[in-house]
């Protein structure tokens, strides 16, 4: 009977203890933890971004049976082609 008194007690203290009010400290804790884990989500989000596995990129590919009729044009063609247009008497 003694051992059954001396485990309520100590359970009623064990629960009495728990509802204590937090100190300023214990609340500056909780709300650096609280910022802590939203930036954990925040870079979790952004990392499966950046990973692309969860994207089907297929949709996306370009299908090179398309291109076979296409004519190349070299780097200096492009720069001929981009100059014989310019005119600065536009600008001004």
């Amino acid at each position: 009977m003694k051992y059954i008194l001396i485990l309520l007690m100590i359970s009623s203290i064990s629960l009495f203890g728990a509802d204590k009010p937090l100190t300023a400290k214990e609340k500056k804790e909780n709300i650096a933890l609280q910022k802590a884990m939203e930036a954990e989500k925040k870079i979790a989000q952004e990392q499966t971004f950046y990973k692309g596995s969860n994207y089907d990129l297929k949709s996306q590919e370009v299908d090179t049976s398309s291109l076979d009729g296409l004519k190349e044009k070299s780097l200096g063609e492009q720069i001929d082609a981009a100059n014989e247009d310019f005119d600065m008497d536009d600008v001004y």
